[in-house]
């Protein structure tokens, strides 16, 4: 794996990742998002350790997703958004993204149409 290849991988935080990390709930949780285990109060966990084969924007923009679940919506909701997204991040359809991101720095059509596929495949 070469240098620019590895400055893709997402690291554990990231300047993609800026965002404020004490995010208030419907319910009124304050929940602390700064590292990769978000405790969702006895609702549950968001774990970021499966997804650290996906480019740091993706991984960025799901993170930002996920605050802004946490932010307006039922901590139970949130939680069952996150293990779709978990499911999403398994090979080898994160390789092919990451490699469509790689080439043309962009999430581009060609990548939601992929999205799009793996989508029906993995719900059929």
């Amino acid at each position: 794996m070469n240098d620019r290849r590895q400055r893709n991988i997402a690291p554990e935080h990231d300047f993609y990742d800026q965002e404020d990390t004490d995010v208030l709930s419907p319910s009124g949780l304050v929940i602390d998002t700064s590292g990769d285990i978000w405790r969702l109060g006895a609702d549950g966990v968001v774990a970021w350790d499966d997804f650290r084969r996906v480019d740091r924007r993706i991984l960025s923009a799901c993170r930002s997703f996920i605050r802004h679940l946490i932010r307006n919506n039922a901590l139970t909701y949130t939680i069952g958004q996150h293990k779709f997204m978990k499911a999403m991040a398994k090979e080898p359809f994160v390789n092919e993204l990451n490699r469509i991101i790689e080439r043309d720095g962009i999430f581009d059509r060609q990548c939601y149409e992929l999205f799009k596929r793996h989508v029906r495949k993995s719900l059929s």
